[in-house]
């Protein structure tokens, strides 16, 4: 009796593999988005390259900024810097509501 208990709660735990073998699609199309999803541990260069990325996402954003804010006199590049700059504001509102 006391064997079947035993065994009874671990068949019902959730484990890492019965999440991926139930969730399988969906988690790779998550992954293939950037999203880190049941992993062990990020690797050394995976870290250094989120960090590059992010810095140099972030830096060109404000970099646009700034270049609309210079040439808002010439209003059809301040139009086109603009909709560049709130296309990637959107990307990053979307990066900050998921991650």
């Amino acid at each position: 009796m006391e064997r079947s208990k035993n065994e009874s709660k671990t068949h019902t735990s959730y484990s890492n593999s019965l999440i991926e073998s139930r969730f399988k699609v969906l988690l790779f199309i998550l992954r293939m988005g950037g999203f880190q999803l049941n992993t062990k541990s990020v690797s050394r260069p995976h870290a250094v390259y989120n960090v590059t990325i992010f810095a140099c996402f972030y830096i060109t954003n404000i970099c646009v900024g700034v270049d609309t804010f210079v040439h808002r006199q010439d209003l059809a590049y301040a139009k086109k810097s603009f909709r560049m700059l709130l296309g990637m504001l959107m990307c990053a509102w979307l990066h900050f509501s998921v991650r």
